[in-house]
């Protein structure tokens, strides 16, 4: 059965891209810097022109993906403070 609670959480995510872990909403999204050229990889906007939605975690971003202004592979982004 479906709470209230439930619900409002499935509507949200209908309107906008969350991630939830064990019913609550989790906004901490991080940011990573190309060592090469200072692209930066924000998870809460994701990369489009790779195919990666919003509010993707770099770690569910695939070892092949590279910086979409250099190339670098993912090995060279490291994680901003």
């Amino acid at each position: 059965m479906m709470t209230f609670l439930d619900s409002v959480i499935i509507k949200r995510r209908m309107a906008f891209t969350y991630h939830i872990c064990v019913g609550e909403i989790m906004t901490d999204f991080k940011k990573y810097r190309c060592t090469a050229c200072g692209h930066i990889y924000d998870e809460a906007q994701g990369d489009s022109d790779s195919g990666i939605p919003a509010g993707t975690r770099w770690e569910d971003i695939p070892a092949d993906w590279s910086c979409p202004i250099c190339g670098a592979p993912k090995s060279e982004f490291k994680l901003i403070d």
